[in-house]
């Protein structure tokens, strides 16, 4: 987003000769574009619907003066269609930061999408369009090959539990089979499982 003009702080109730003619709609019905200034304040587009022109403006009270003047005017630098009448005006990325998070595995509640999205706040509308963001997640490679280890361990332990009571004729034919099939399983889940761990 790009602005144009903000009325100055310092003006007080002052008229700004710098300030843009006023454009206010006459009929009540106004465009529909909202936007923060740098101060964090919201505005409105007063101005009537405007399609094809990118140009918007929020309308501001002076105590003492019956006509309103020009607070803020704004137009997007890369926004879509629908904002600027069907032309579009893209940009390439040419700046890049790259921010690491680390946090417990205590703090739950925090993904990649709320980190992108969190991002993206930080942008002007419009600019926001042309914003590439690309997240991944890391884990700590010892710990998880830690709890790869582990899992085959139990599976091992489990499988040596049944074979001895198997000894015992407590399963049938039937259950020993279908034991040694799900072991089968497990070992090739297992085999696979590891593979997609890194070894440092």
């Amino acid at each position: 987003m790009i602005i144009n003009y903000q009325r100055p702080d310092t003006m007080a109730e002052g008229i700004d000769p710098e300030a843009p003619a006023l454009d206010l709609s006459s009929t009540g019905k106004t465009c529909s574009a909202s936007t923060y200034d740098v101060d964090g304040f919201s505005w409105n587009c007063t101005r009537a619907p405007h399609p094809g022109d990118d140009r918007h403006q929020g309308a501001r009270a002076l105590p003492g003066h019956g006509t309103p003047v020009v607070g803020l005017e704004w137009e997007y630098q890369y926004s879509l269609g629908e904002d600027t009448g069907g032309d579009v005006d893209e940009a390439a990325p040419v700046q890049s930061v790259t921010v690491t998070v680390s946090f417990p595995a205590r703090a739950i509640g925090v993904d990649v999408e709320k980190i992108s999205s969190a991002v993206l706040d930080l942008f002007w509308e419009g600019d926001a369009d042309d914003v590439q963001i690309v997240a991944s997640t890391a884990h700590d490679t010892a710990q998880t090959r830690d709890a790869v280890a582990e899992l085959v361990d139990l599976a091992k332990r489990g499988h040596k539990d049944f074979e001895h009571q198997a000894g015992y004729g407590d399963y049938t034919a039937g259950d020993v089979d279908a034991a040694r099939a799900r072991w089968y399983a497990v070992q090739q889940f297992m085999a696979e499982l590891a593979r997609h761990v890194p070894e440092s």
